[in-house]
């Protein structure tokens, strides 16, 4: 059984487990604004909203003409607004 079917009930434990792999995958792939999407998914399921952010700032940094950073950023800037 790999690890992703194993951390797979335990949603603390998968998050974390996909923000160490990404962030190591982001550190040697800096322009990868598809690695940084992934990043971005799991800081946003672990809970971690800011990081999510800034990882989606950075995705409009490299490639500004993706529309997905610039939604997603808005979603979770409107979540944040009624969570107060």
């Amino acid at each position: 059984m790999g690890k992703t079917a194993q951390l797979a009930g335990d949603k603390e434990a998968y998050s974390k487990f996909l923000i160490e792999k990404y962030f190591k995958l982001v550190q040697d792939n800096r322009y990868d604004w598809r690695l940084r999407f992934r990043l971005a998914f799991a800081y946003y399921f672990g809970g971690y909203r800011h990081y999510a952010k800034s990882e989606l700032r950075n995705i409009s940094q490299i490639a500004p003409k993706n529309p997905w950073s610039y939604g997603y950023m808005a979603i979770i800037s409107a979540e944040e607004k009624q969570m107060g």
